[in-house]
C-alpha cells in the first residue's frame, strides 16, 4: 500500500476549507453547465479565464476528463473536470458505472499531469442526486483498488462540503481500510 510522505495516511477526508492539493478534480461539463456552476468554489477563485478555457473544450462526455491550469487557484496547478451522471434508479448500474469512470479518469488523468496529491468533491451526490452512501462505496472501492498500483500520486482526499458527506465518506473508507 502507498503511505503519504514521512508516514502520513495516502487517503484522507476533510471539510472543503481545509484543502490543499495540486489538482482538483470539478464536476464541469459543457458549457452551460459550466456557466450553471458558478457556486463552486473553484470556478470563483479560478475567475475569467477558467470560463474561456472550459468553452474550447466542446464538451466532455460523462465520466471522462479534461483538464485546465488551475489560474487564479493557489493551493492547486490544475483542475480535472468531470461530467458526473444524474442518477436514475432505472439506469443505476450504468450510473454507477459512469460515475467509477468519474474518479478513475481523475486519478489517472492526475497522475498524467505529474501530481502528488489530488482533491475529489463528491460528485454528482448534489443537484445530480447519486445516493451518497452508493456513491461513498463506488468512491472508496475505487480508491482501494488504485493505492495497490503503481503511481506518482501521493495523497488521495475527498474533500466534503458537509458533515454529512463527511461522515459517509470516512464510513466507506474505514469500512475497507483506507483511513
Amino acid at each position: 500500500y502507498r503511505a503519504g510522505r514521512q508516514g502520513e495516511r495516502f487517503m484522507e477526508v476533510c471539510k472543503a476549507e481545509q484543502i490543499s492539493a495540486f489538482c482538483h478534480p470539478n464536476a464541469l461539463m459543457t458549457l452551460e453547465e459550466y456557466l450553471i456552476d458558478y457556486a463552486s468554489p473553484e470556478v470563483r477563485a479560478a475567475g475569467e479565464a477558467l470560463d474561456i478555457a472550459c468553452s474550447l473544450f466542446g464538451g466532455c462526455p460523462t465520466g471522462e476528463t479534461r483538464t485546465t491550469i488551475a489560474f487564479n487557484i493557489k493551493t492547486a496547478k490544475f483542475i480535472i473536470h468531470t461530467p458526473g451522471p444524474r442518477f436514475s434508479e432505472a439506469r443505476a448500474e450504468e450510473c454507477d458505472a459512469l460515475l467509477e469512470a468519474c474518479y478513475r479518469n481523475s486519478l489517472r488523468a492526475a497522475e498524467e499531469h505529474d501530481c502528488k496529491s489530488v482533491a475529489f468533491p463528491s460528485i454528482s451526490t448534489g443537484i445530480y442526486r447519486f445516493p451518497l452512501d452508493r456513491a461513498a462505496a463506488i468512491v472508496a472501492r475505487v480508491f482501494d483498488e488504485y493505492r495497490t498500483q503503481p503511481g506518482a500520486l501521493e495523497r488521495v482526499t475527498m474533500c466534503c462540503f458537509d458533515d454529512a458527506s463527511a461522515q459517509a465518506y470516512r464510513a466507506a473508507f474505514a469500512q475497507r481500510k483506507l483511513i
